[in-house]
């Protein structure tokens, strides 16, 4: 695993802007969730941290990684090119945190945030949710769900989960004129549906 000193740098060298804050509330967020639902804090610090570490890939600064590791996340983002960012960036940035040295808990939080999934484990719940409700996070469109989905995260997560779910499917629908829904999701929200109403 790489040293804090060397990801703060990879970090703030990659990240500015309202992506630097939102990452930051993020990280809060999941903390705070990780220690409401006894999950390792110090994996939900990094897993929030790098969520968000490949939104954009095109001027990517790896001067302070070892060579090897710059050439690995190098020739990771070269793959990436061309597909969706809003889904790939998720995809691709779980494996950059393998690459770094990161666990595969933390990976397959980093890899499950925008999408969720079915059967998600609580660390995986907690970067989904903390991305979905930290503070810069708005919806002029759907915030009722928001202000939903974050009255539930602190009391029950696999509601406030499904709450999230629903609200992202809402705001795909008819914000964004009916883009598809990840299969993940959908097949998320009818898991979360029976577990909560078991």
């Amino acid at each position: 695993m790489i040293t804090d000193e060397t990801l703060s740098a990879f970090l703030w060298r990659n990240i500015s802007g309202y992506r630097r804050l939102h990452t930051l509330g993020t990280a809060q967020e999941a903390v705070t969730l990780a220690h409401r639902y006894n999950v390792s804090i110090n994996d939900a610090h990094y897993a929030a941290l790098l969520h968000d570490i490949l939104r954009k890939t095109d001027i990517l600064d790896i001067s302070m990684l070892s060579s090897e590791v710059g050439l690995q996340i190098l020739e990771l983002c070269a793959t990436i090119k061309g597909k969706p960012n809003s889904l790939a960036h998720a995809e691709y940035g779980g494996l950059v945190a393998e690459i770094l040295g990161y666990n595969s808990n933390v990976c397959a939080a980093i890899r499950w945030h925008t999408t969720g999934r079915a059967n998600m484990t609580q660390l995986e719940k907690v970067i989904y949710l903390a991305d979905f409700i930290e503070p810069t996070r708005t919806w002029s469109d759907n915030n009722h769900m928001l202000k939903n989905t974050r009255s539930l995260a602190y009391t029950d997560i696999d509601k406030a989960v499904l709450s999230a779910m629903t609200a992202t499917v809402e705001h795909l629908h008819f914000a964004k004129q009916g883009l598809s829904v990840d299969t993940h999701t959908i097949e998320g929200i009818e898991y979360f549906k029976n577990l909560c109403h078991a």
